[in-house]
Formats: structure tokens, sequence, C-alpha cells
């Protein structure tokens, strides 16, 4: 009677061992299911821009690339779990199945990045190429202008500073400090020396 009652109870523990185990690997089937689902929605997009990619955005493919790398993470760490509750899923397609389908669909999506970033560049290219009306489009490459320097000659201070003026003091991209310093670095010693008392600072810019 006590070796039934043993019996018994080791069957019963088995059973709730094996429900146990039999539950564990049905959550663990429905959250695979749950990231299969998410990589067939991106593979279903990959497949809609394969035959017409007009209206699609950069932003849109990176964020499908991005939703793609996250569900085949999570597809790997659930599968992996499966088969290790369950030895005759690794002979499943499941996990071959899956892992070929990412590869497809991210070269897909990367293909579709590369390409639009490649017209955005040519866009760019072609805008700053573009000749605006009544521009005249010169093949001829210009040697760049130096400014002279100022010999002290007064003979020669209109037509230097002419030159210094459209060079330098009209160029807006240069600040006063920078302007200053062209100005002073093209003068003779000799042209150079009514100023030699005056700081080389932004604020004499307009006093030398």
């Amino acid at each position: 009677m006590e070796d039934q009652t043993e019996l018994k109870t080791g069957v019963d523990a088995v059973q709730g061992s094996s429900e146990k185990l039999d539950k564990a690997l049905l959550a663990l089937e429905v959250r695979r299911t749950v990231t299969e689902q998410q990589i067939d929605r991106v593979n279903d997009f990959a497949r809609r821009i394969q035959e017409d990619s007009s209206g699609v955005s950069l932003d849109e493919l990176n964020i499908r690339l991005k939703a793609l790398h996250s569900a085949f993470d999570a597809f790997n760490k659930v599968q992996t779990k499966i088969e290790e509750k369950d030895f005759e899923e690794i002979s499943q397609p499941n996990r071959s199945k899956y892992e070929e389908l990412y590869y497809y669909i991210a070269t897909t999506l990367k293909v579709c990045i590369s390409k639009l970033n490649n017209a955005d560049s040519n866009q760019t290219v072609h805008a700053s190429h573009a000749i605006l009306p009544g521009e005249k489009y010169d093949t001829v490459k210009l040697p760049k202008i130096e400014l002279r320097e100022f010999s002290g000659d007064v003979t020669t201070w209109i037509a230097w500073f002419d030159e210094f003026t459209s060079l330098v003091h009209n160029n807006e991209r240069l600040d006063t400090f920078t302007k200053l310093h062209h100005l002073v670095s093209k003068l003779s010693p000799a042209a150079k020396a009514p100023i030699a008392g005056i700081k080389i600072i932004a604020g004499n810019y307009e006093v030398i």
C-alpha cells in the first residue's frame, strides 16, 4: 500500500512537471509567434518597396531596419530557449527560415537606403552647380587674386586701397580682427611705421 502511494506521488510529480514544461513551452511559442509576425510585417514592407519605392523616406527605412534588428534579436533569444526545452525544435526549420528572411529583408532595406542617400547626394551636387538666371557658366579656372603689399608710395595708395576694399574690407565672411590682420600684414615696413604705436586689436581697425 505504501509503495503504491509513493508511486502515485511520483507519477503526479512527473505529470505536474510535464504540465509546467508544457506551459513554459507554450508561453515561449507564443512569444516566438509574435516576433515572427513582426519580422513578417517588415518583410511585407520590403517586398512592397521593391515593386514601388516612391514616397518612401529615408527616415522610414531606417526605422523599419531598426525594428527588424530588434525583432530578429528577440526571435533568436526565444528560439534558443525553446530549443533548450525541446530538443526536437533544433531540427525544425524555424530558425533557418527566419535567419534567411532576416538577411533578405536587411539587404533589401540597406540597398534602398543607399539609393536614397545617393539620390540626395546627386541633388546636392546638381544644386551646387545650378546656374541662376542671368549668370554665365565659366569653365575657365581663374588664378586666385592676391592682395599686393602697399609700399608706402602715396601714388599707389588709391589703387591698393581699392583692392583691399574689394578683397578684404567688403568680405562679410571675415571678422574685424581678421580684416585688421590682412591690412597690417600687407604693409611694408615703411608704410607700417606710422601705426607702430597702435595695438593690433579689433577695436583699432577703424583707427588704422
